[in-house]
């Protein structure tokens, strides 16, 4: 069974989702989980044009990463994961790059398993945005559990926010 089980965080409700099965996988052999956040500093150059100077942005997406990483760790604290690292990483050349720096973290930390939440899409959506979750089955050496989100997370924001009748 996994043992070492690194989880792909960024913010999103589907890493969310992802957090809540690598939770679970972890509780069941007292496995360690390896938080990683990697930051896009690619887009930040590209966000800071005409804004806030890059050093400022940098600082607030490692900000921002751990934050993400830091309710991560407080989430499965709680359902009682005990070992746990963190890895807040960056990446200059957009998603295939950040599949690269997260699988080489993944085998630095002797990873057996590598948690990553996905929206699904497909078609022109993918041939548009890219796919990390794609990008990283094609490369990866190691199994990964890839969990779906079937709704974007601004519609999970709106479900969020109905009354339970």
């Amino acid at each position: 069974m996994y043992q070492n089980i690194v989880i792909a965080l960024d913010g999103s409700h589907n890493a969310a989702l992802a957090l809540q099965e690598a939770i679970k996988l972890a509780q069941v052999r007292q496995g360690r989980l390896i938080l990683v956040h990697v930051t896009s500093l690619r887009d930040i150059s590209v966000e800071g044009v005409g804004m806030l100077g890059n050093q400022d942005l940098h600082v607030l997406a490692q900000e921002r990463g751990a934050q993400i990483m830091a309710e991560a760790e407080a989430e499965a604290r709680q359902a009682g994961i005990e070992h746990i690292a963190q890895l807040l990483l960056e990446s200059w050349d957009g998603p295939k790059d950040m599949a690269k720096v997260l699988l080489t973290a993944a085998r630095d930390s002797h990873a057996d398993l590598v948690v990553v939440g996905t929206h699904g899409r497909g078609g022109l959506m993918t041939l548009l945005m890219g796919s990390f979750a794609e990008t990283l089955l094609r490369m990866s050496p190691l199994p990964l559990l890839i969990v779906r989100n079937v709704h974007d997370d601004d519609e999970n924001k709106l479900f969020a926010k109905r009354p339970v009748l």
